[in-house]
């Protein structure tokens, strides 16, 4: 050990003792549990970010990218409270995992250094959240509510709408605001209600689950049940058909799931054809 490591272990000591003088409370069981949970997050990202300086990288955009996936995963479940913990935590994971698949892209594909593209993405990331507003999925409510966040953000640049109701509302605003392609939207849309809107330009593309793979799985799912091949314990695999195979997962609450992916995207590519479904 150096002289400069047993300088620094000598200090922490030191500064440990003072403490403890001064609070009773520091040497508790509950305030190290306290310490260890604050510097549980840094330590995961410590170690990802230890991995990328190993490969003679760095990557700038991690706080951006942690508290953009704490956002997303803290609204949606603020929207969604019978949401399962292992979907919120799958979801906060997912959200992490694109960002870093992003980053990976510009760096090996775009031939970008590591320090340029992190510093552009983590510009991206750190988008600042200016408001939150309820439509609770009135249409009139909802479309109020974003002329409301036209006249007091006049430099807004983008709008998530977690409801199907809502982003409707929202593109009809964007509309007659004549603010289409100055602010984006995205969300969780109907097809045959956001046809107009994809097609024109006010929503480049949004999300929802496909009803067609949704059932199909579902099918599948029912069969294995009641043949026997799965009993709806966690961890068990059965076969999705034509949509692969499947593992059943704990729900959180004593229950299991299947979850079939991620929500299928709708742009104006595919938008007419699934507006004649749902």
């Amino acid at each position: 050990m150096s002289a400069r490591e047993t300088g620094i272990i000598i200090f922490l000591i030191i500064l440990i003792a003072a403490v403890s003088l001064r609070s009773p409370y520091f040497l508790t069981v509950e305030n190290f549990r306290d310490i260890l949970l604050d510097i549980a997050i840094l330590s995961i990202l410590a170690v990802g970010q230890m991995m990328a300086i190993i490969t003679r990288g760095i990557d700038l955009s991690v706080a951006s990218g942690l508290a953009l996936s704490g956002m997303v995963v803290g609204m949606t479940v603020s929207e969604h409270q019978s949401l399962p913990p292992g979907l919120a935590l799958l979801m906060g994971a997912g959200i992490g995992l694109g960002l870093g698949a992003l980053n990976g892209l510009l760096i090996t594909r775009g031939r970008v250094p590591p320090i340029i593209a992190t510093l552009g993405t983590m510009s991206v990331y750190k988008m600042k959240l200016v408001a939150i507003v309820y439509g609770d999925d009135l249409r009139e409510k909802s479309y109020n509510e974003a002329q409301g966040l036209f006249k007091s953000y006049p430099n807004l640049k983008g709008i998530i709408s977690p409801t199907t109701v809502g982003i409707a509302a929202t593109a009809r605003a964007l509309q007659d605001a004549g603010l289409c392609g100055k602010i984006a939207l995205t969300g969780l849309g109907l097809p045959s209600e956001m046809q107009e809107y994809i097609k024109n330009g006010c929503c480049k593309e949004m999300a929802l689950w496909n009803p067609s793979d949704l059932g199909y799985l579902t099918v599948y799912a029912t069969h294995a049940l009641l043949t026997g091949k799965i009993s709806g314990k966690p961890g068990e695999k059965f076969s999705g058909g034509k949509l692969g195979e499947y593992t059943t997962v704990d729900e959180g609450n004593g229950g299991t799931m299947v979850l079939l992916g991620p929500p299928f995207k709708f742009n104006a590519e595919n938008i007419d054809e699934w507006a004649k479904v749902y």
